[in-house]
Formats: structure tokens, C-alpha cells, sequence
């Protein structure tokens, strides 16, 4: 972190999942907070802001910190400083069923980043198996069945409602694509499609 701030460096982006998969996220959460309230002390001094992302982790366990408004509530509650906060990225609230504008609405004074991502719900797969993982394999890449991660446009956010409560929040920072999308994914030429054409769509609410 020191390191990070001599470099001119001011959003550390982590996700705080457990060496070992199994934990229960309870575990997890008071190891937690016995041990980051430090790290955190050690952010302010340096003018360094955490931002942790919500992706749940590893199936079948999802033992990753913070993946949920439940868990984020009491990690603020347990560190009030604003440099601890989170990564906004809808993806991963939409397809854990999570409404993803009322998370801006609750959490969004602890946005230090985000992250231009989507999902798209598969309705056909979601009625072949439900939410639980596909018996015989995934259709696609970065999918567990169910939903899929996309480019911006192609999902189930409207990039539109977030842009607007991001502004009113006074959001200053990055929207950092995260390419993640089979359609787009393979070789150069079809990441470099991708990630254009998310960021087309972004640039139409992101000035």
C-alpha cells in the first residue's frame, strides 16, 4: 500500500476471498473484522482508497466478503471510513438476483470504483435448471448456467439509471470495462470488439 501511494496511486482494488473456499462467509466476516480495521488505518495515512468487489468466488461455496448488501452493511458499520468502500459492478448483483440500483441507493457514498460489466439473464437455461448449476456442463463461457456475463448492452442493467444516480453521487472516477463475454473472447481482434463496443454503449451515458 505504501508502495501504491508513492507511485501516485490512489484506488486499491481487491477482492477478499478466503484462501480456503469452504469457510462459511460468517467465519470469514470475523476474521475480518478483527484484522482489517488496521489495514484500513494504514489507507488513511497513506491517502489510499480500498475497493472491494463483489464477486461471490468460487461454486460451490461463494466465500468471497462483501458479495452481498447484508455483508457490506455490517463491514461499513464495522469500518465507517470511506476508505474502505467498494467496486460497483452490476453483474455480479444481477446475477446473484440483487436489485443493483438499490445498492447504489444504500451503499453508494462508499463507491471508490467501478467496473463496466453485464449479465444476461438465459431464460431457457434458467428453465431447464433453475439457479443451480447446469447438469452437463454450461452453455457458455463465463456463465454457471443460468445467466452469463456480457458487454455493456447485452445484459440486464440499463446503464442509463446507473449513470445518473453515479452523477448525483458525484462519482469522478473510472467506468473500467471488464471484458468477460464468450461472444467477444478468443483472440485479439475479437476482445478488441468487445471492449469497443462496451465502450460505445458506456459512452452514451458516461461523458
Amino acid at each position: 500500500m505504501t508502495d501504491i501511494a508513492q507511485l501516485g496511486g490512489r484506488v486499491l482494488f481487491m477482492c477478499l476471498v478466503p484462501e480456503d473456499h469452504t469457510m462459511p462467509r460468517k467465519e470469514g466476516f470475523a476474521i475480518w473484522k478483527e484484522t482489517f480495521p488496521e489495514i484500513i488505518r494504514h489507507a488513511e495515512q497513506m491517502g489510499i482508497y480500498i475497493a472491494i468487489e463483489g464477486w461471490p468466488g468460487p461454486a460451490p461455496h461463494y466465500p468471497t466478503l462483501g458479495c452481498t448488501p447484508e455483508m457490506l452493511r455490517a463491514m461499513f458499520e464495522t469500518v465507517p471510513s470511506k476508505h474502505f468502500g467498494m467496486t460497483y459492478d452490476p453483474s455480479h448483483l444481477v446475477r446473484l438476483g440483487i436489485d443493483y440500483v438499490r445498492v447504489l441507493t444504500e451503499f453508494g457514498e462508499r463507491i471508490n470504483h467501478c467496473h463496466g460489466k453485464d449479465t444476461e439473464i438465459l431464460q431457457d437455461e434458467l428453465y431447464e435448471c433453475g439457479v443451480i448449476h447446469a447438469t452437463f456442463g454450461e452453455k457458455y463461457s463465463f456463465s454457471e448456467g443460468s445467466w452469463r456475463y456480457t458487454i455493456p448492452g447485452r445484459g440486464e442493467v440499463d446503464w442509463g439509471k446507473v449513470a445518473v444516480r453515479l452523477d448525483l453521487l458525484g462519482y469522478q472516477g473510472a467506468i473500467s470495462i471488464e471484458l468477460e463475454d464468450h461472444s467477444y473472447w478468443g483472440s485479439i481482434e475479437a476482445e478488441r470488439k468487445g471492449i469497443e463496443k462496451a465502450f460505445h454503449h458506456l459512452r452514451q451515458y458516461f461523458k
